[in-house]
């Protein structure tokens, strides 16, 4: 009798199971009940417009030994677990949406539970909205987001149409397939950007205005004041190290470009002028502000001070400073660490401050901004270098751009898509930093297709390790090269033969001459493996035989026990995939 099986029944059970879990996980029936268990954010969306994205509450557990946490949304009329994209659905039909968080503590059960109200608009509407940088730079080219509208009114979902226009203090400015591309010389100018989406009888309109500023002066050094959105300081001044914020009253500082958040670090100090109560570095999410960490010092009129660690709104750690120390900020997807100038670590946080672990910010962009509270004389604050990029004003630039991307994970197989959604180069002092990539398969070239917006895709054909190179280059001439790694598997299995036949019976103590068996694998058979396994009537398994390269062949065994044994041939290429043939024999005394 023979058989044949593969693997990929494995995955399916695995999927299956996944979905189980996530279910069964936010679907039990509360021991207890407790609002105050939880921590919830100051402002919780409950209404929203069908069709558009709803931002689904942080809640948190408040017990530091809280276990099995989890949260999902419910359709209150159907039952149905609604797919969530993170923090956020979209309510594709009008009624109540439950959202459920529930955890375990020392074997009591707790769930906290809200709705969120899904209406139907006259209007059509968008998606989402657009995210723009803080200021576009004079001169720069920038790609429009593409927003999409829905039109609900009659309660059957249709598309609307959208369109785009722009203006520059009030003056049309052309849009075209690249973007749109701001100039002007004038201190102040604003770019107007309006989209309209059209229905048969209505329209919605969404209008955004964002800054233009002038980085670079005529003599070819950094213009300081371009690199920030707001600044309230009365003066932005810098050396050969560092740039200086001055301020004699309150100061809200803003800078205008976007961040990496991964393995994002900030160098800072104090002046000789340091009076002020308080200084608060903050660095929040560019799509979700609530989360964020600052750092806040407190001095006022002595020489050293105190200073306070915050994660997500709540104090998570103090520590002490002396006058004009530097001090790093270093924030990556897996800890928060405070260090001296010199390495020494003055604090580390591994979790976050609702008892979850801290997986840094779950965007790839962050916003950086500095504020100075309870200012009396004069206030210096010194910022020496934000992810690697010294800031000074020098016209010698050394500094590498680095690299910003989205995440391709370490493994696909062959046949799938690899979509790297975003990359750009990120430069602190040279917004106009660009970033080529290239790939290849074992040092063999590959063509990829790249978009001008800055993302690529490309399905392999072959198995094997791609190396993705990226070149970040600024203005400068620096140039930076980053590299991902892919792993590309196979899921082809290899095919089998088994050249002869096997009898269904022997008489016992006989010796059987096992039939050759030949395989071949896509990728090759210098890695194929082939084996037999013989099952005793015990059940005991054991190998006999095995061979690479494709061929197997002089293979006995011989049957010491009656009864029924199992003989197996087995093909196994380098990425596990295999193919098994079975075959039943009886051994009679």
């Amino acid at each position: 009798m023979k058989k044949t099986v593969g693997k990929r029944w494995l995955l399916c059970f695995l999927a299956v199971c996944s979905v189980f879990l996530i279910v069964a996980g936010i679907n039990f029936k509360a021991q207890a009940t407790d609002k105050e268990r939880f921590i919830l954010p100051k402002e919780i969306v409950k209404s929203v417009y069908v069709g558009t994205y709803a931002n689904i509450a942080r809640v948190m557990p408040s017990e530091e030994n809280a276990e099995n946490y989890h949260f999902g949304v419910i359709n209150d009329t159907t039952g149905e677990l609604v797919q969530t994209d993170g923090y956020r659905f979209v309510p594709e039909h009008a009624g109540k949406y439950k959202c459920v968080y529930s955890y375990e503590s020392e074997g009591e059960k707790y769930e906290y539970t809200y709705l969120i109200n899904a209406i139907l608009s006259d209007a059509p509407v968008f998606l989402e909205e657009p995210n723009f940088p803080y200021a576009f730079v004079s001169g720069v080219t920038y790609e429009l987001p593409q927003l999409v509208a829905y039109d609900y009114s009659d309660g059957e979902k249709k598309v609307a149409e959208v369109s785009v226009a722009a203006k520059i203090d009030g003056k049309s400015l052309v849009v075209n397939e690249y973007g749109i591309t701001p100039e002007s010389d004038d201190a102040g100018a604003t770019v107007t950007i309006t989209y309209t989406a059209t229905s048969a009888s209505s329209s919605k309109i969404i209008e955004k205005s964002v800054p233009v500023v002038q980085v670079y002066k005529e003599n070819g050094q950094v213009d300081m004041t371009g690199l920030f959105y707001q600044t309230d300081a009365q003066r932005v001044s810098a050396d050969s190290d560092k740039i200086t914020l001055t301020a004699t009253n309150d100061m809200d500082v803003q800078f205008a470009n976007l961040l990496s958040a991964e393995g994002l670090e900030i160098v800072t100090g104090f002046g000789a002028n340091y009076e002020a109560e308080r200084i608060v570095l903050r660095v929040e999410s560019y799509y979700d502000p609530s989360v964020a960490v600052t750092l806040a010092f407190d001095k006022g009129r002595k020489a050293s001070g105190t200073g306070e660690v915050v994660l997500n709104g709540k104090d998570r750690k103090e520590f002490e400073f002396a006058e004009n120390q530097k001090l790093k900020l270093v924030i990556d997807n897996k800890k928060s660490r405070l260090l001296t100038d010199q390495n020494e670590v003055l604090f580390s946080v591994k979790t976050d401050l609702n008892g979850g672990q801290f997986t840094g910010f779950p965007d790839e962009m962050v916003k950086v901004s500095v504020k100075a509270e309870g200012v009396y004389g004069t206030c210096d604050l010194n910022i020496y270098q934000i992810n690697l990029q010294m800031i000074s004003n020098q016209t010698s630039d050394f500094v590498q751009p680095s690299l910003l991307t989205s995440d391709i994970g370490a493994e696909m197989m062959v046949g799938e898509t690899i979509r790297m959604q975003y990359f750009a180069a990120v430069d602190v002092i040279d917004p106009c930093a660009t970033v080529s990539v290239t790939a290849s398969l074992m040092g063999t070239p590959v063509d990829i297709d790249v978009n001008e917006n800055g993302s690529f895709s490309f399905t392999p054909e072959k198995a094997g390790s791609y190396m993705f190179r990226f070149i970040t280059l600024d203005r400068s001439g620096n140039e930076g090269e980053y590299r991902k790694v892919m792993y590309v598997l196979d899921t082809e299995k290899p095919s089998l033969e088994i050249d002869g036949q096997i009898p269904d019976t022997v008489k016992l103590n006989e010796t059987l001459k096992l039939p050759s068996a030949s395989a071949n694998d896509n990728n090759g058979n210098d890695k194929l493996l082939i084996y037999v396994t013989i099952v005793y009537p015990s059940a005991q398994n054991r190998v006999i035989a095995s061979a690479t390269g494709g061929i197997l062949s002089d293979a006995e065994f011989t049957f010491e026990n009656a009864g029924k044994y199992f003989i197996r041939y087995i093909a196994v290429d380098e990425y596990e995939n295999f193919v098994l043939s079975e075959y039943e024999i009886e051994c009679k005394e």
